[in-house]
């Protein structure tokens, strides 16, 4: 009798492993593409060049590129600007924008292009004395 019950025990210790096992191979994606996260509050702005919260950082980084970014390495490689050039004496930089640049409503409508005036109003604001960016 105890044979028997050891042969029962383990064969649903192999049956349970087993069932465990297989469930683990199964595929339950519902093929959703949304990404959800939550913060531990609110930004208090999205303006990231006024801003330094992590809240505020990990949101705009999703919503704004610029004329270049870093790859894995830290090395720059275009993003907004498909190429640059410096000139020799380093005061003077030229980018080239990509033609598919595009502003987008909050709705995901097409807006405006990119222009090189959006940069350079962009950057007297970063540097303006009033702003809160300094």
């Amino acid at each position: 009798m105890k044979k028997s019950k050891a042969k029962y025990a383990t064969l649903a210790g192999v049956v349970l492993s087993a069932g465990i096992l297989l469930s683990a191979c199964g595929n339950s994606s519902t093929g959703s593409k949304t990404y959800n996260y939550v913060y531990v509050s609110d930004p208090s702005s999205l303006n990231y060049l006024a801003e330094n919260r992590a809240t505020t950082n990990d949101i705009v980084v999703n919503l704004v590129d610029g004329l270049m970014e870093n790859d894995q390495y830290g090395d720059y490689i275009p993003s907004l600007a498909e190429d640059w050039s410096v000139s020799k004496d380093g005061l003077t930089y030229t980018y080239k924008l990509r033609k598919d640049a595009k502003w987008y409503t909050a709705d995901g409508e097409e807006y405006a292009p990119v222009t090189a005036q959006d940069f350079v109003t962009g950057l007297k604001y970063a540097a303006d004395k009033k702003s809160e960016a300094l």
